[in-house]
């Protein structure tokens, strides 16, 4: 927006409310070759928000290169951005750790838990008037691997103690769709962004992804995460159809390895 005083043209911010994702691949969307299809922009046309997409492919909590940032850069990048105004940014939405698990499969808990932690303290604190929301990781239909849910609870371990919002079982929302993930068998085609557009808001105007904190017990939907000094253990329920009965996990992960006990599933 444009203003003119006594002859002077001021430059404003717009004061349009805003949306802000950050993210790797999945939420860049190079693959898609239509930003108008990512889910980003159906989630902000959804909700009525300005899309501010940072996200880069091949980033992480942790990854990043020189051309590409990991999610703390993009985030100081989008702070200092002076096309929007930060005030006016009503969610930031930060999602992945998908390279992060390929490129550092044997980091510790302790360290997975500084890089998250550090990230997402720093969108709350400097997006001070938006709700964080944390999407632990994005998979193909392919079930995740054992190692990588190492890397997806300690995401979760690394927001427990922050005022944000965690969508816990956003990685099992494209499991079993094929048809809705490209022919690299990787990144999402466009109805799997849709898939992923409908879920984030659904989380956004419901209450069924909230965070409940009880002593060492997190309550995240109708799943309990227990912490030990040492151990995450994790009972997840997911009654996503797999043609065949509710699935339960049993993931027990420390720091030295990481045990996923799954029925096995018939597509």
């Amino acid at each position: 927006m444009t203003t003119i005083l006594n002859g002077k043209i001021l430059d404003l911010k717009p004061f349009t409310d805003s949306i802000l994702f950050i993210g790797d691949s999945y939420t860049e969307a190079i693959s898609l070759h239509d930003n108008s299809k990512r889910f980003s922009k159906l989630v902000s046309d959804m909700l009525g928000l300005k899309q501010l997409n940072y996200g880069i492919g091949g980033t992480g909590f942790v990854s990043g290169h020189s051309t590409n940032t990991r999610y703390l850069n993009q985030l100081q990048n989008a702070y200092n951005d002076t096309a929007f105004n930060n005030d006016r940014v009503r969610y930031v939405i930060i999602s992945g750790g998908r390279n992060d698990a390929y490129g550092g499969p044997n980091y510790s808990l302790d360290t997975i838990y500084e890089y998250v932690h550090e990230t997402v303290s720093y969108s709350i604190e400097h997006f001070v008037n938006a709700q964080t929301i944390v999407i632990p990781m994005f998979y193909d239909y392919k079930w995740i691997p054992d190692a990588t849910y190492k890397w997806y609870l300690g995401i979760i371990n690394g927001c427990l103690t922050l005022s944000c919002i965690i969508l816990y079982d956003a990685f099992t929302m494209l499991t079993g769709y094929k048809d809705y993930i490209l022919s690299d068998n990787i990144h999402p085609n466009e109805y799997g962004h849709k898939l992923i557009a409908d879920y984030i808001v659904r989380a956004i105007k419901s209450n069924d992804c909230n965070l409940v904190h009880t002593n060492n017990k997190y309550q995240i939907g109708n799943n309990i995460i227990t912490l030990t000094e040492n151990t995450i253990e994790c009972y997840i329920n997911t009654t996503q159809n797999y043609n065949t009965n509710d699935v339960i996990a049993q993931i027990t992960v420390n720091s030295l390895h990481c045990e996923c006990y799954i029925p096995e599933l018939i597509f």
